[in-house]
């Protein structure tokens, strides 16, 4: 049911949601003509996403036309004589380093601070699907957790666990960032998954395309521009793997099977067995276990599985690979076939 404009307790509009109206309103005031174009037709798309939008805007409207300098009606004073200026040349002076400091440090506060913030964590075995301030989406796997963060110059998401699909809205001037312990992964606009599993990150892209930068130890800027020896830049279908600060091209996939797990599927592409074990416990109640024989280490899967069936997947890999499946009560083992 929507909320109607008598409903006396129809909430306002939100503030973070109308600080960044403005964002986009301001952008359409000078520029080239393509540039103003650009941002008036993200704007019309960011207001038709979502009624809150069209209720922040025009909250933002009216805050941006009273401050139209051209409405300013005040009086011009008379200067003051030579007497007045000595007498107060002091302390303007005093006052004016003052207020530069006092506004600079302002300044700066406020515009580092964030426009929109959220937490976003998927809670058991449920999935979690969310829209963005921008019109983005991000899935998050099970078990999985991420931090999101909208400034004036950039989008930041901090993956802390987990696997989050991105389909990410175009933003010129404004790049969508996504940090993990292990490196960092910048967009402009683009579909793709990113996965932190053992402190290594792997990243698929499903459409658009992604620069990619390991974690260096470093500390610096994650908006700043990652240094030509160190970036790696994905395609459609394009993986790769980041460990240790070292990146590793981790093969390809169809584009359509990156973050197959939304749609209820696992997919490996000549994945390790370990791994494939790992990725099906993220969903099982009871976790497949791999015995210690050495030769089910170097084993790898291609196939894709039904998540909400793990017994075929059990069922399917000794028909591919040279193992048995040893069901005790509700254990379940990976072993090497019987000799």
């Amino acid at each position: 049911m929507h909320a109607t404009a008598a409903d006396a307790t129809h909430p306002g509009p939100d503030p973070a949601l109308v600080e960044y109206a403005l964002t986009l309103i301001a952008r359409q005031h000078g520029g080239d003509p393509a540039a103003v174009q650009s941002a008036q037709q993200r704007l019309r798309e960011w207001r038709a996403f979502d009624p809150r939008h069209e209720t922040a805007w025009r909250a933002a409207d009216r805050l941006w036309s009273s401050a139209d300098p051209t409405g300013w009606g005040a009086p011009m004073p008379l200067p003051p004589s030579a007497a007045q200026r000595r007498k107060r040349g002091r302390a303007l002076a005093l006052g004016a380093v003052a207020a530069l400091s006092l506004g600079g440090l302002t300044l700066h506060l406020h515009l580092q601070r964030p426009l929109n913030e959220a937490v976003l964590i998927s809670a058991g075995d449920r999935l979690l699907d969310r829209a963005l301030p921008d019109g983005s989406r991000v899935s998050l796997d099970v078990h999985s957790s991420a931090q999101v963060a909208y400034y004036r110059d950039r989008r930041v998401v901090r993956l802390d666990r987990g696997s989050a699909y991105f389909d990410v809205q175009k933003e010129p001037g404004q790049p969508f960032v996504v940090e993990t312990p292990a490196g960092t992964v910048r967009v402009l606009g683009t579909g793709f998954e990113v996965r932190l599993a053992e402190g290594a990150m792997s990243v698929a892209v499903a459409h658009g395309r992604v620069e990619v930068c390991p974690a260096s130890g470093n500390d610096r800027d994650p908006a700043a521009a990652c240094p030509a020896t160190q970036a790696v830049r994905l395609s459609p279908g394009q993986r790769l793997a980041v460990r240790d600060g070292t990146s590793t091209n981790a093969g390809w996939l169809r584009a359509e099977d990156v973050g197959a797990w939304r749609q209820g599927w696992l997919v490996f592409d000549d994945t390790p067995l370990p791994q494939v074990l790992q990725r099906w416990n993220d969903y099982l109640p009871r976790p497949l276990q791999l015995a210690s024989a050495s030769d089910l280490q170097s084993l790898r899967l291609t196939g894709s599985f039904p998540l909400a069936e793990p017994q075929v997947f059990l069922e399917t890999l000794p028909q591919v690979l040279p193992v048995r499946v040893i069901q005790n009560g509700d254990d379940v083992v990976i072993d090497t076939q019987a000799r």
